[in-house]
Formats: structure tokens, sequence, C-alpha cells
């Protein structure tokens, strides 16, 4: 009975590599919606002109505090999934 270590670690190393990616690609998408979410709190200082009334800075930052809850659930639902399957598989 030879058990071959290869084929099951490198299973393991890419699908470790993989979920680590979709994580972090998923923290800096909303890292990224953060701080447009917060920039509402911060003092604007404006230099030029802009094209865009107050209502459609609101409008902006109520469309990225959405996504950024929409992307929390999304990945939550994702960990939870991965760790149903492991659980499954196991």
């Amino acid at each position: 009975m030879e058990d071959n270590f290869a084929p099951g670690f490198m299973v393991g190393f890419a699908t470790g590599v993989l979920v680590a990616g979709l994580v972090g690609a998923s923290s800096l998408k909303i890292l990224q919606c953060w701080k447009k979410v917060a920039a509402i709190q911060k003092p604007q200082n404006l230099k030029a002109a802009t094209d865009k009334t107050p209502w459609q800075v609101l409008v902006d930052g109520c469309k990225n505090l959405f996504l950024l809850i929409m992307l929390i659930i999304i990945s939550l639902a994702c960990l939870v999934g991965i760790f149903l399957f492991v659980a499954a598989s196991g």
C-alpha cells in the first residue's frame, strides 16, 4: 500500500491558491467600495468645477453602500458554501 502524496498536495495547493485569490479579490473590491462610502463624511475641497449635483453625489454614495453590502453578503455566502463543501467531502 503505497500512498502518493503529490497529487493530493497539488490539488490542495491549487484549491488554496484559488480560494485565497477569490478572498483577496473580494476584499480588495470591498475596501475600494468602503473608501467611496466613507468619503461622504469627509470635507470636500473643490478646486475645479464639477458636473455633478449634490443629489448625484448622494445617490452615488448610496449605490456604493448597496454594492458594498451585496459584496459582503456574496463573499460570506461563498465562504459558507466552501466550508459546507469541505465538510461534506471529508
